[in-house]
Parts: structure tokens; sequence; C-alpha cells
């Protein structure tokens, strides 16, 4: 048996090298000279309206959780305020949510597993899709994990500075993004309850309220409600379950082959040790039976590994359950799994075949992460025209462009996505009137529209602008061709004399 201090160094070096990978994967995407997906644009461009002095919520929409934008405001200021320095929190979250799944499954499994777990984390392509870009899915899901990683924690040495240490995730969790990260505070709760501590059990979810309410009250908790929950609940449309799981699956087919053909064979082991077990155990089910009777609900749910498959199952069916399902949110599988993959690992040499015949798929199709390409085509004309805005603002549909481009933006319009236009919540709502309100400000100078599911989507738009003096300068043209969309004329860049300083 090893001392204990030879086993902390083996853990240290663990953490290190898992920590190294973490960020090595994600460095190109943070050094992109490009947005890389329209999150990674909105959320850059908030940062730099913060540092400009704008408040969240006040004065930079958000349709995120109240503890978001100030966290993006810590990591700008770590990373020294320059053009990529939002992307400390993209990066923090990568290792974070790494280094979580590896202090989980260390207590549930071997150091072998636990290192192949924390590895298939940080290299998952849904989960670098929301560590590599800025997106709130990544942050929260650091601070889901690292919640799960203190509850086992505390369910082997209860302390109750570890339930306070719990609280405090889960409520830096649920003030990112609080939907998403339900499944793994719920099992963070179970393993707290199933430790009969039940007054620490009782402080995990008021402690968490508290710090949810106390993470708004400084923007103002209608502004927060409107915007992070109001927002969200007047959208139209409906449930489509068949569209949401065919979405799931092929996004991780497209992005985590290694987590998804481990994960199949990870059933087959868990199934086949299923029956074996229920063989060998046969004759002691009366027994087994006993015994469970005088366990409480929360030792039954977290008995052996059924915690993990409860985690699985609930966020596949809240990702089943959404209204409109992003790509973003899918991430919140990758770590049940992995730590699945851990507790029902099969033969190493399985494991490595399956490994050399994903890795090389996951590789091709995640281009874009790996190898980030810089603005082309209409977008880098856009580019350009903005660069020349100087203090004065732009306006633009691609939020990410003017972030790019070095300039800044009215903080209203940092989030310019379709459920902007809409939502039926007429004070969030952006409409052709909004818009050309927002362009007669005399810091405004330019509009950049450049989708047609967008701004496009105004045919009146051009009117507007003109009206106020704003003149076409480029058109885009990229999507007429393929759809013939009515207002696919509308796209392009609108430029007016602007002598703001």
């Amino acid at each position: 048996m090893k001392p204990e201090s030879g086993i902390r160094r083996l853990a240290a070096l663990d953490l290190l090298g898992l920590a190294l990978l973490a960020i090595l994967l994600r460095l190109p995407a943070f050094f992109s000279s490009a947005p890389i997906g329209f999150d990674d644009g909105v959320y850059g461009l908030s940062a730099n309206s913060m540092r400009s002095g704008y408040a969240p919520f006040r004065s930079v929409f958000s349709s995120q959780g109240p503890l978001f934008l100030p966290i993006l405001r810590v990591a700008d200021f770590v990373g020294f305020e320059r053009i990529n320095s939002p992307r400390v929190a993209a990066l923090f979250a990568g290792v974070a949510i790494t280094i979580a799944t590896y202090l989980s499954a260390i207590r549930l499994t071997s150091r072998g597993a636990a290192l192949l777990a924390a590895a298939l984390v940080a290299s998952s392509g849904v989960v670098l899709w929301t560590t590599g870009p800025i997106t709130s899915d990544g942050v929260a899901g650091a601070f889901a994990v690292s919640t799960v990683a203190a509850a086992l924690r505390f369910r082997s040495k209860p302390s109750m500075r570890l339930a306070l240490t719990i609280s405090l995730l889960a409520g830096a969790a649920v003030s990112t993004k609080s939907l998403l990260v339900i499944p793994a505070i719920a099992v963070a709760w179970l393993l707290v309850a199933s430790t009969k501590q039940w007054i620490s059990a009782a402080l995990v979810p008021a402690i968490a309220l508290c710090v949810l309410i106390a993470s708004a009250i400084p923007w103002g908790l209608i502004n927060v409600y409107e915007q992070s929950i109001a927002y969200h609940t007047t959208q139209p449309g409906s449930i489509d379950v068949p569209a949401n799981l065919d979405k799931i699956a092929t996004t991780i087919l497209h992005r985590d082959p290694p987590l998804l053909l481990l994960s199949l064979l990870c059933i087959l082991v868990a199934l086949l040790n299923a029956v074996l077990a229920s063989r060998r155990n046969r004759g002691a089910g009366e027994l087994a039976l006993q015994q469970s009777s005088t366990r409480t609900i929360p030792e039954r749910f977290t008995s052996g590994d059924r915690f993990l498959w409860i985690w699985l199952g609930a966020a596949l069916a809240l990702l089943l359950a959404e209204q409109k399902l992003w790509n973003n949110h899918i991430a919140i599988l990758a770590p049940p799994a992995a730590l699945l993959i851990a507790c029902h690992l099969p033969p190493w040499r399985v494991v490595a075949i399956a490994l050399v015949l994903s890795i090389p798929l996951q590789i091709s199709g995640m281009t874009q992460i790996y190898n980030p390409k810089p603005v082309s085509g209409d977008d880098a004309i856009a580019l350009r025209s903005i660069s020349r805005v100087g203090d004065s603002w732009a306006l633009s549909d691609t939020p990410g462009l003017i972030w790019r481009a070095g300039s800044s933006t009215d903080p209203w319009f940092v989030d310019n996505s379709e459920l902007r236009i809409t939502t039926s919540n007429t004070a969030l709502q952006i409409t052709s009137k909004t818009l050309a309100a927002a362009a007669s400000q005399a810091r405004v100078c330019m509009v950049v529209i450049t989708s047609e599911r967008r701004w496009g989507s105004f045919a009146d738009l051009p009117q507007r602008l003109r009206t106020i003096g704003y003149g076409k300068t480029e058109s885009f043209n990229s999507g007429a061709p393929k759809t013939g969309a009515p207002n696919s004329g509308t796209l392009g860049v609108y430029e007016r004399s602007c002598d703001y300083k």
C-alpha cells in the first residue's frame, strides 16, 4: 500500500496533466480571430459593454442567469481586457469540468478509469463547443459537476464546511443557467441526503436560493426575471420529442464518436454485469429485500452507480422536453456518460481499439474548434466595414462581427438571436421599429444585416434606415441564389456620417 503522500502526489500529477490537456484542446478556440458560433459573439460583445461601464440586465441584455455576466466580467479582467479575454471564462470552465469529473470518478472507481472519464469530458465535442467559445452552458456545467464532486466527498466524509461548499456551488450553477443544471444539482442533493445529515440536506436548497436572489438583486429582480425567465417562457412553439431526439443523436454522432462508442460498450458491460450479479444473488434475494426496506429513498437512489443512471436519464428527459433545443444544451449528457463508462469499463484493449477507431472521426467533424478559420466572404466585408466606425457604435444581427472588429454596440442589442424577434414579450422584442429607433442614436453610424432569419426578415427596415439618413454601401447576396428569399435584398451594410466623439 502506498503512503498517503505518494497517493496525493499521484493525484496532483493527474490533475495537472488533465488541466494541461483541457487547456491545450481549447487554445485554438481561445485565439480564434473569428467568433465561434453565435453565443461566442454575443458574450464577447457583452464583455465589451460591461468593460465600458454598462450593467448587466439594466443596460446589457442577458437571457442567462444573473451570475453569468458578472463571471464573464471577472474573466475579462483576469485576461487583462484584451479582445480574447472574455474567453478566459470558457477556458477555466473547461479545466474545472474536467477536474470535477476526475474527482467524482476517483471516488467511484480506479485511477485509470477516472483518468479516462476525465479525458473523455476534456475532449468531448459537445463539451468543447461550450468551453472553447464563450457560453453560459460551459460555466454552468462546471459548477454543476463540481457540485456533484463535492457531494460525493460529503457522502464519504460529511462536514458542515463541505455542506456549505455544495450549497454555494449549487447556487452558482442555478444562478448561471437554472434549468439545465437541475439534474446534476438534484443528484448532488440526493447524495447529501443519503448520509441522513438532514440539516445539511436542508441547507443546500436554502443557501442555493439565497445565492440566486443575492446575485439578482444588484441588477434588479424584475429585470432579471423578465430577461432570464419570462423571455424564455413567452416563446411560441411546442415540444417536439422526436425532433429533439434526432438532434441529440446527430449532434453526438458528429461531435462525440469516442464518447458514443464507449457509452454503447458501457451499456453492454453493465447489462452483462447485471445478469451475472442476478445469478450470484438469486439465493440472497430475500435478505437483500429486507435490507432495502430499511433504507431511505435517497439511499436507494444513490446506492452503487444508480445515481449516475438517474443523472443521465434526467438530463436526457430534460433535453427531450425542451421547447427549443440548442446543440450547446446537449453537453449536460457528457459528464454522467463518462462516469458511467468509468464504472462499467470494458477491457482496456477494447477501449484502445474504440478510441483508435473513433478519434479520427471526431477530429474530422470538429475542425471549427480544432482549427478555426478566419472570417471570409460577406462576413469579411462586414468586418472591414465595422472597423471604420471607431468610437461610434454599429448594430448587427451577428454581434460577433462587431466584437471581432474591436468595436462596440448599443448594449441592449448585444444579443440579437431569433428569439428576440419571436418573443411575445414586447419589452424585450426586437422589431424594425425598435431597430430604427436604436439606429437613430447619435452614436450609431452603421447597421449590418447578415441573416435572412434575423434582421433580414424585416422587409421595411431598409426604408426606415433611409428615412433617418442611412445609405446601403455593401450588399450581401450569399443567401439569395439558394433560397430566393423575398427579403434577401435587405442584407448588407448601411452607413451614415457619424461625428460622435
